[in-house]
């Protein structure tokens, strides 16, 4: 109705037509999800966004889709995605569901609807991977591999990724990791001498994405230690009868090591087997160079190993410093109830009561042993024994002094010489007449 001023009216009709907002489903299943495979690390990936059409459309035929990579690209129908069959993207996208009618201004009524979709990462490997090394035990530049070392497969996940939840599998050829198959065996033995490279497989537990890349191989020569080394000796440190020696060990690494690199096989020390395997107690440097042996005897571990190894375990080998240190002997001459006297008949000048010297050493058996009379420098003659009896006279009645030197029957022949001994020389009480 349309009314003038002064009253008049004129009155027709405006038809109001209303169209349908589309009612499509709002919830349509994820796209399967898909790894970073084309053109690894920038997680975009090709997708058919099409594929829930159908349920998306809720049986309404008169629908069009339209996709876009943001919403905010979907409401300003901008940068559509096309063909939306084979879309490049990396996250979800959002649908534009049109109705095929249009309103006064030749628009379409629409319903926005989120087409969730997953591009999962590969797994990452560390490359280049330093040489994974094996000890070379026959110089023959083959060896075999551990292949389940967990070192290995830190080093190949790195420190970010945690190895389970990955499987690691190792082929001889990149095509073979592609595929997947033929693997190789958890302990490998290389088939060319000293170096080759093999290839890593490594697979998302999760996500079942697949990386691969390349593990050399590296033959390592073996460490050597030659021995056992011996040190038999005399206690000549300190005290001569306790038996123990301060020694220098590393004097000893030369004839271990051999023609080894001092720089590149290194030499450890150990007062136990144990430890020189597992590597842990060994000596200090200085501990090594003034070592104080056992009583007797003692073992030392050597451990060389070959530091140019980035993944333990390191080559090496073990052998021992075999200690023997030999106590001197401690002659001190005595006798049965401390006499120090031998008796002579004035008259006859013969030894009536003769005094025997016992050297005093413990298993004699072990011994030689020479005795002397005075300040002489020969031996007595015949006075071979562990003990000595003085049955001759001195003309002079005066006091003799006695020494032994005993001598270890052992090729170190570790020799002492006692303290003198003095043996004084009397005559028998005489009874006076008449009493």
């Amino acid at each position: 109705v349309v009314t003038t001023a002064a009253g008049c009216k004129s009155i027709t009709t405006l038809d109001i037509r209303v169209l349908p907002i589309p009612t499509p489903n709002t919830t349509p299943t994820p796209l399967a999800p898909k790894c970073d495979d084309n053109n690894p690390g920038d997680m975009l990936e090709v997708f058919d966004l099409t594929v829930n059409e159908s349920y998306i459309g809720n049986g309404d035929p008169n629908l069009t889709f339209h996709y876009f990579a943001t919403r905010n690209d979907a409401i300003a129908n901008v940068g559509e995605l096309i063909p939306a069959t084979a879309a490049l993207v990396g996250d979800n996208v959002w649908i534009r569901v049109e109705n095929n009618g249009v309103d006064y201004q030749g628009e379409h009524c629409y319903v926005l609807v989120e087409q969730r979709l997953t591009v999962n990462p590969l797994p990452t490997i560390v490359q280049p991977q330093a040489p994974y090394r094996a000890c070379d035990n026959n110089t023959d530049g083959i060896s075999v591999f551990d292949l389940t070392n967990p070192q290995l497969a830190t080093a190949i996940l790195g420190p970010t990724q945690l190895p389970a939840d990955f499987t690691i599998s190792y082929h001889p050829s990149q095509a073979a990791a592609t595929a997947g198959s033929p693997s190789l065996p958890n302990s490998y033995t290389n088939v060319t001498p000293n170096a080759q490279d093999i290839y890593i497989r490594v697979v998302n537990n999760a996500t079942g994405c697949v990386n691969t890349g390349i593990l050399p191989l590296a033959v390592e020569a073996y460490a050597t230690a030659t021995g056992p080394q011996e040190f038999n000796e005399c206690d000549n440190d300190g005290n001569p009868y306790d038996g123990v020696a301060l020694i220098d060990l590393t004097g000893y690494a030369p004839a271990i090591l051999g023609t080894q690199d001092p720089a590149v096989f290194l030499v450890s020390y150990y007062t136990n087997l144990a430890d020189a395997v597992a590597g842990t107690n060994a000596l200090t440097l200085a501990q090594a160079q003034a070592y104080q042996t056992d009583a007797d005897i003692d073992t030392i571990w050597v451990k060389v190993e070959n530091s140019s190894n980035l993944i333990t375990p390191v080559c090496y080998a073990i052998t021992t410093i075999d200690i023997k240190v030999e106590r001197y002997p401690n002659p001190v001459i005595g006798t049965a109830n401390d006499v120090t006297t031998i008796c002579v008949d004035y008259i006859t000048n013969q030894v009536v009561r003769p005094l025997t010297l016992n050297s005093g050493v413990v298993n004699p058996g072990n011994y030689t042993f020479e005795w002397f009379e005075g300040t002489s420098t020969t031996p007595i003659p015949g006075a071979t024994g562990a003990t000595y009896t003085v049955d001759t006279a001195e003309a002079t009645g005066a006091t003799r002094t006695y020494t032994v030197r005993v001598t270890s029957a052992t090729p170190q022949a570790c020799q002492t010489t006692s303290n003198s001994f003095s043996v004084i020389q009397s005559g028998q009480a005489v009874v006076a007449a008449g009493t």
